[in-house]
């Protein structure tokens, strides 16, 4: 099928384009991470305000991707061409990129985190107690949570995923550098999470289901 030029105006125009820039990150942190001796100055503070933090501060997100793992399999005969079977989910880390504060207010939160995870022989060194006494899944990864949404030029939001059972794996680190003059500390964080579930979809309306299911003629599988 050509192209068609008017056509594609006439879509992007009725529906828009999605801009990188139009998108809002919400973390739900561990409950006791706020408070410990081990992150300076914060005792005073809420859960939700450093949610609130290091959301203003988060410059760039990934809206996570999926993959499939499958295993080999074969027909009855048992040999011939062996069959690619979809047996499970995987779903893929996402980095988020920060602006630090002059104190790096944003790494001592992820690292912190990671001492519930592992062990606080960062700050405890002498410890011989919880030294390096991994934390409890359901404790310290269960409940936590990051909410990525994707909004309008005119402020709806129009997509919003949910990342569910949420740690940070990988705190990438900083570069000190004379000749980096005014540049701004930027910390690159990876999570891993055991899956996302979709709290918000362009698939909600019905119109659009039945728009996608003439395109594509999948009424059988939508």
């Amino acid at each position: 099928m050509a192209f068609r030029i008017q056509e594609f105006m006439s879509d992007v125009s009725r529906r828009g384009l999605a801009k990188q820039s139009n998108f809002e990150v919400i973390f739900s942190l561990p409950s006791n991470i706020l408070g410990t001796a081990s992150i300076s100055n914060l005792s005073a503070l809420t859960s939700l305000r450093t949610s609130s933090d290091l959301s203003l501060r988060c410059e760039s997100i990934d809206f996570p991707g999926r993959g499939i793992q499958a295993v080999d399999s074969y027909r009855k005969s048992g040999f011939g061409v062996p069959i690619n079977v979809p047996i499970a989910g995987i779903h893929l880390e996402v980095t988020a990129t920060f602006l630090c504060t002059d104190s790096f207010y944003e790494k001592e939160i992820f690292e912190t985190w990671q001492d519930l995870l592992v062990g606080d022989y960062r700050k405890n060194p002498s410890s011989t107690v919880n030294q390096f006494n991994p934390g409890y899944y359901d404790d310290y990864i269960k409940p936590c949570q990051m909410q990525i949404s994707q909004y309008k030029e005119t402020g709806e939001k129009t997509y919003e995923i949910e990342l569910r059972e949420l740690w940070p794996r990988t705190i990438n680190p900083l570069q000190g550098s004379w000749s980096g003059g005014d540049q701004v500390h930027r910390l690159n964080v990876s999570f891993n999470y055991r899956y996302h579930v979709i709290k918000k979809s362009s698939l909600e309306s019905q119109t659009d289901i039945q728009a996608l299911r003439q395109l594509g003629n999948v009424s059988g599988i939508l």
